[in-house]
């Protein structure tokens, strides 16, 4: 079978282009050929196309192989291109491949010319696979190129959005929290007024029973709203992750003796101890462990009538693990409600709950803390009427180092009977009253201002002891009135604000205050501060002396 072969001869003999062509046919090739001699009529036949394979005479008159072969060069075409000559030197030979040429035959050896053919043909055919893989791939590296500065573009252009939102985010997480803080202090500042009012009055031994039975009421539901605002605030960090923790060893009997002791208060149901663990040192954050302590048991008070029972108990798990128990004989929780009891905002016995006060978030914050601390909490109820188990599983550190007993703090009394000399700052009027007179009846002397100007006024007037003050002042700041007082006068101060915040009390800390008081507190909250900063002044044995 005939192959087909394309032929551009450039020879200025026709003999000798005959010869070619017989040679090619007689090596099995179907011949199209054109012979041309001069650059012109090359130029006109390339670009007609259809060529395989170029033969030139090495010399012709008005043309050589050479010129010929810059002609191919310059149509951008990959042709073979074999010189054939009858007389042609080594050197010429050299020059002729070191430009381009592909093969040269003499034309007395014809017998070459077949095979010259195939092998260049062969070559082409490689080269032009080559050039397309190449032309691929640089169509593809362009492509991928493409693609990543559009992905790179697309990337930048979301980092900058994400970034968008971030600051979007983190700006509205601010307002968000100054607004918290604020409606906070807001809700807290009047509750405090109504607290120690409260408290004031409970000291009047003039009043009948009835009337001082209403008082501690109103106590109680006071420090009932301030406990919905706490979990408020906490629930709000929680979903934030922004509930923050001091990790230390701390006993943890020690924790739910001061937990059941704030509980006690009032009337209602006997807690009983039965603390038999030995190992009962973990380490958590005391606050929030008391916190999670006095949440389960006054719950358990909540739903447990006054004659029922409620049990503490403790004892140590086989894996090292501390397990406590609150058991009462309570209202019990409905089977249906029981696996979503730790969900915000759940109460087990509604209708009762809701007779009974409060919002359903201390135990989805008990079980955020307790899962903060790496333990577990659950709750197992047999129904309505049967009472309920929460139980608490930590890991237990050790057993609790033996305490020395210390001497109990003396009460804030100096030389005489004079008390205190107490400055006290606070924007709210009414508040501001009923504060200076549970001051002045706890014995202490009290001068009061509204802002940091006059504030600093009195301080630059008169010697203080200690300051109380709130932290939002319609002028500045109580962070700023401490440092600048603590600079000035070497003077103690205790924060007294409806900012309750870790932020805020670091904050207190940072700044001199020495106790930090979250309104609303009652009389003998805030007593016992003024005592404790009072003896721990006086212990230092620095700066003035206690009057």
């Amino acid at each position: 079978m005939q192959r087909s072969l394309g032929v551009l001869i450039v020879e200025d003999s026709e003999d000798d282009a005959l010869l070619l062509l017989r040679e090619l046919r007689r090596g099995g090739y179907e011949v199209t050929a054109e012979r041309v001699d001069t650059a012109a009529a090359m130029k006109s036949a390339l670009a007609r196309g259809g060529w395989d394979v170029v033969i030139a005479d090495h010399s012709m008159p008005q043309f050589s192989a050479l010129a010929a072969l810059q002609v191919l060069k310059e149509s951008g075409l990959d042709l073979p291109f074999i010189i054939v000559s009858g007389a042609i030197g080594e050197d010429m030979a050299v020059e002729a491949m070191r430009c381009g040429a592909h093969d040269y035959l003499m034309k007395g050896k014809l017998a070459r010319l077949v095979p010259a053919v195939e092998r260049e043909l062969r070559e082409a055919e490689v080269r032009r696979e080559r050039k397309r893989a190449e032309e691929n791939l640089r169509r593809a590296h362009d492509e991928l190129e493409q693609r990543v500065k559009e992905r790179t573009l697309e990337l930048a252009q979301a980092n900058e959005e994400l970034q968008r939102a971030k600051v979007e985010a983190e700006t509205a997480n601010e307002a968000k929290d100054q607004f918290l803080g604020v409606v906070s202090h807001e809700l807290r500042t009047p509750l405090a007024h109504v607290l120690l009012t409260s408290s004031l009055l409970n000291k009047r031994r003039d009043l009948p029973s009835d009337v001082h039975a209403d008082i501690e009421a109103i106590c109680r539901n006071v420090e009932l709203e301030a406990r919905i605002i706490d979990d408020l605030l906490d629930l709000t960090r929680i979903v934030r992750g922004k509930l923050q923790f001091d990790f230390q060893k701390t006993d943890l009997h020690r924790l739910i003796r001061q937990a059941a002791d704030v509980c006690r208060h009032g009337a209602g149901a006997k807690i009983r101890m039965a603390l038999s663990a030995k190992r009962r040192v973990v380490r958590g954050d005391p606050a929030r462990l008391q916190q999670v302590f006095w949440n389960l048991l006054s719950n358990a008070r909540k739903f447990t009538p006054a004659d029922g029972q409620i049990t503490v108990r403790s004892a140590n798990a086989p894996d090292g693990k501390i397990r406590v128990e609150v058991v009462d004989t309570g209202a019990g929780i409905d089977p249906e409600s029981l696996p979503r009891i730790f969900a915000a905002f759940e109460q087990g016995n509604s209708a009762q709950a809701r007779q009974l006060g409060g919002l359903g978030l201390g135990l989805a914050i008990c079980k955020a803390i307790v899962d903060a601390h790496g333990g577990t909490i659950s709750a197992f109820s047999a129904g309505e009427n049967r009472g309920a188990t929460f139980t608490l599983e930590l890991d237990a550190v050790g057993a609790a180092p033996q305490r020395k007993p210390r001497a109990r703090p003396r009460a804030a009394q100096g030389s005489g009977d004079s008390g205190l000399r107490i400055l006290l700052v606070e924007d709210y009027p009414s508040l501001l009253n009923i504060m200076a007179r549970l001051i002045v009846d706890l014995g202490h002397r009290v001068q009061t201002a509204t802002d940091v100007r006059s504030a600093v006024e009195l301080a630059a007037r008169e010697p203080f002891d200690l300051m109380i003050s709130d932290l939002r002042l319609p002028d500045g700041n109580g962070y700023d009135l401490m440092r600048m007082l603590r600079e000035k006068h070497e003077l103690k101060g205790i924060a007294l604000s409806g900012y309750g915040t870790e932020d805020a009390i670091r904050k207190s800390q940072e700044a001199g205050f020495a106790e930090h008081l979250t309104k609303p507190v009652d009389a003998e909250a805030l007593e016992a501060a003024i005592n404790r900063v009072a003896g721990a002044r006086s212990a230092t044995g620095r700066g003035r002396r206690w009057r």
